[in-house]
């Protein structure tokens, strides 16, 4: 029996590691060279002033400053074309009057 630590991801089994450290082999995807992104979709005009506010704030942070965190938790950073893209989005939301979310 092995201790676990509660802030470290478990081991994944050889047969499973597969990606950008790991070569391609039979049964495994090869994600090199492939861009795989996650979407958010929200509403472009928020009913709710501060709870718009703090997903435009939190969406934002994640594509731009968060990125700073990304090598250190097994993602690769988004790309500064991507990253402009996501604040153009952000940009366009608005509260429940009209006005722009992201400050």
């Amino acid at each position: 029996m092995s201790a676990h630590h509660p802030h470290r991801r478990p081991a994944h089994p050889a047969r499973y590691r597969c990606g950008r450290d790991h070569p391609p082999r039979r049964g495994c995807l090869p994600f090199r060279g492939h861009q795989r992104y996650s979407w958010a979709l929200i509403y472009t005009r928020q009913h709710n002033q501060a709870t718009g506010q703090a997903l435009v704030t939190m969406l934002d942070w994640l594509t731009h400053a968060g990125q700073a965190y990304a090598a250190a938790n097994d993602y690769v950073p988004l790309p500064a074309q991507i990253q402009q893209f996501a604040r153009t989005m952000l940009q366009q939301i608005t509260g429940p009057t009209g006005t722009h979310l992201l400050t």
